[in-house]
């Protein structure tokens, strides 16, 4: 993204921001005009845009772009990339922002599309384009892949991402040897990267060296619970050892897990195309919360916040959020609900009486003191 250009507006954009005649999402970037040659070869010099040579028009439509897409509105983006580059053909941070859109919808043939075209456009700017990487790689373009992994890390040594990308299509290729070494250069890079422990632990696993494998699907295990991989490897590892009891608990934690976690990805996967659907975004917070990823819930939560429809009260939601955080002894998180709930509900007798209980619970005295007093006064003023 070209954030030096944006203003990171951060309010949803209104029902009637997408089109009514076209469906976005059928919307497709070969139909796009193309700019002449050498349109914006001055655009940028060195690493940065010149933002003196940007269009003035296009400045408050890119704005919009960005809030939909900062709010994951991914159809109202869409609709207003397009709108930009119908203007203004193959405007290069446009491509980009678009191309990035299209992977965060899984779309991975529209995101080759739209990047190719911003290379072309701006070629020294190939390296921001690790999407496109990511993309080649999900394609299975392995040899793509691997030749722009490599020039996104020209321009981005400290690429954790380009860098274990780079690891997994030499595993891809049949170079399991090349890929441990780009692995342990993730891990220096983030020596709490569980994804690459994972691989490491599956490599290893391949070429008969369990013992070694164990360690890794441990670290793994361990930096992300409600992953299902790391526990399958475990159960086949453990098998391979002769570890049965250990082998038995690792399948019973890799089921449980599976198939929540594939629940789970269905749910992101709706919410992608239906980012305002409250009902998705609490029955995922509810898998979150069963699954046990606080972090989950945090996030399924901040969509539900915003996508709350007329019928459900502020009050009831933001309770509703206290208590669950709470109950995942998610101490952090509460206190910044507990917050939010005196502040937003602040005239509401039921919130303070709620958080009456919270700070008792948490042996907040003071402000315990404090929540039962205004408690006590809003139940007489109604």
């Amino acid at each position: 993204m070209i954030s030096s250009l944006l203003i990171a507006g951060l309010l949803l954009l209104g029902p009637n921001a997408q089109s009514e005649e076209i469906d976005p999402l059928n919307l497709q970037p070969s139909t796009l005009p193309v700019a002449e040659s050498g349109r914006w070869q001055e655009l940028f010099e060195g690493p940065d845009m010149v933002l003196e040579r940007v269009p003035e028009e296009i400045v408050p439509l890119m704005d919009r772009s960005r809030s939909a897409y900062l709010n994951r509105n991914y159809p109202a983006a869409l609709t207003s990339y397009y709108e930009i580059l119908r203007a203004q053909p193959d405007f290069p941070p446009a491509l980009l922002e678009l191309g990035t859109v299209y992977f965060r919808l899984r779309r991975y043939g529209d995101t080759v599309t739209c990047l190719e075209r911003f290379v072309s456009v701006a070629p020294l700017q190939a390296w921001r384009t690790q999407a496109l990487a990511h993309s080649y790689y999900s394609l299975g373009r392995y040899d793509e892949a691997r030749a722009h992994y490599g020039l996104v890390l020209v321009g981005i040594p400290g690429s954790v991402e380009a860098m274990r990308g780079l690891a997994l299509t030499h595993y891809r290729l049949g170079d399991s040897e090349a890929a441990l070494e780009h692995l342990s250069k993730v891990l220096e890079l983030d020596d709490q990267h569980a994804e690459a422990f994972q691989w490491r632990a599956q490599i290893l696993y391949e070429e008969e060296r369990s013992e070694e494998a164990l360690e890794a699907a441990i670290q793994a295990r361990d930096l992300d619970r409600y992953s299902p991989r790391p526990w399958y490897l475990l159960w086949q590892i453990h098998l391979d050892l002769g570890n049965t009891k250990d082998a038995a608990a690792a399948q019973r934690e890799w089921q449980r897990v599976d198939s929540l976690a594939q629940q789970v990805r269905s749910l992101k996967g709706q919410l992608l195309y239906r980012p305002g659907d409250y009902g998705l975004a609490m029955n995922l917070a509810s898998l979150q919360r069963e699954l046990g990823d606080i972090n989950g819930v945090r996030q399924a939560f901040n969509i539900a916040i915003v996508s709350r429809p007329a019928e459900v009260t502020e009050l009831s939601l933001r309770i509703h959020i206290l208590d669950v955080l709470f109950e995942l002894n998610d101490k952090q998180g509460a206190a910044q609900a507990a917050a939010a709930l005196g502040e937003i509900c602040a005239d509401e007798a039921e919130a303070w009486k709620r958080l009456q209980i919270y700070y008792a619970r948490v042996g907040n005295s003071q402000m315990q003191v404090r929540a039962g007093e205004l408690y006590l006064r809003l139940s007489r003023e109604e």
